[in-house]
């Protein structure tokens, strides 16, 4: 291989392993990720070291005042990483740093957040949105599927039954009435089954939000620490959040169609980390919080989803925050 092969097989092999940091720093627990990532480091013997040079340029990053609060992330010194060299090289720049300009950092710091590896081509879902897309689908059986932004499912018809898995993101469900094929959703550990409904579904983190527009609506929880399920029979309006292996009932709307489907965001008491999180899947732009002590604060409210001045502006009154934005791709919070 000559030279020029070379270094653009290096440069390939920098940008997988900057692809792959950013998803392991959102979804550090998810066992599919971690499959694909294992087998990416066996891919190539280079690629443990690309990943492990993106991990101490971010340790380095740590020390600019710019992103000061950031923690260094424990997937950087994962079991997968067993290179003893690159490990140790890693290891000795935790305590021999050297410091970087704050203007490096910066650069350093958009591309990691913009050059991001689709969810999609990891899950190899049957339906997708990206990012400040959704999507309409009728299925075979008459049911209508919306797909919010950044949003992916698999679908499984049988004679007998109708099953979706929402695999990530946000969809809401118009249900053909069929006694004979219940309709379920499968959400992380929670099960919603329909017969004639309407009823939105969101993932957020490790929790499930189900929000019913209309008809009657079964929430199951499959416990993790026994085979007992839990069971919520919910009606028009009302909502149920999983949340640390429970379901919690609260009021929701009585509108028919969801928030996301008329561009809006409803904050009922989310922390900003959540904010955050929902925000990244609507805009392009990438929202990146730097103090950590702000994450916790919570919001309340409506935000578009649309107008990103407005939004930006309602996030830095309702919790006086302020805002850096990096050539019109990256938002920094603090």
């Amino acid at each position: 291989m000559n030279q020029g092969s070379n270094d653009r097989a290096l440069v390939s092999c920098h940008k997988q392993a900057q692809q792959w940091f950013i998803i392991l720093r959102d979804y550090p627990e998810d066992p599919t990720l971690i499959l694909h990532f294992k087998e990416w480091l066996e891919q190539d013997e280079r690629n443990e070291s690309c990943y492990l040079e993106v991990c101490m340029l971010w340790q380095e990053m740590g020390d600019a005042s710019v992103i000061q609060q950031q923690e260094r992330p424990e997937h950087c010194e994962s079991e997968l990483l067993e290179n003893s060299a690159a490990s140790n090289i890693y290891r000795s720049s935790l305590t021999n740093k050297r410091p970087l300009v704050t203007a490096l950092s910066i650069t350093m710091l958009l591309i990691l957040v913009v050059i991001m590896l689709p969810l999609h081509i990891m899950y190899s879902p049957d339906y997708y949105t990206l990012v400040g897309e959704t999507q309409r689908i009728e299925l075979v059986d008459g049911s209508v599927l919306h797909l919010n932004s950044q949003s992916a499912v698999n679908i499984n018809y049988s004679n007998s039954a109708r099953a979706i898995e929402l695999l990530y993101g946000e969809a809401f469900f118009e249900v053909a009435h069929n006694t004979s094929r219940p309709f379920e959703v499968h959400s992380q550990n929670i099960t919603a089954t329909a017969l004639g409904t309407a009823f939105n579904v969101r993932q957020l983190n490790q929790d499930t939000e189900t929000t019913l527009t209309e008809g009657r609506l079964s929430i199951s929880l499959e416990s993790d620490d026994s085979d007992s399920t839990d069971n919520i029979i919910i009606t028009k309006g009302q909502r149920v959040t999983t949340h640390a292996g429970r379901l919690s009932l609260s009021e929701g709307h009585n509108l028919y169609m969801p928030d996301w489907k008329r561009n809006l965001m409803r904050l009922d008491n989310l922390p900003l980390t959540d904010v955050i999180t929902l925000l990244n899947r609507q805009y392009n732009t990438r929202f990146v919080l730097l103090n950590r002590n702000l994450s916790s604060k919570k919001m309340n409210g409506v935000i578009p989803l649309n107008n990103l001045p407005v939004t930006l502006k309602l996030l830095s009154n309702s919790l006086n925050l302020r805002t850096t934005s990096l050539f019109d791709q990256v938002i920094l919070l603090r």
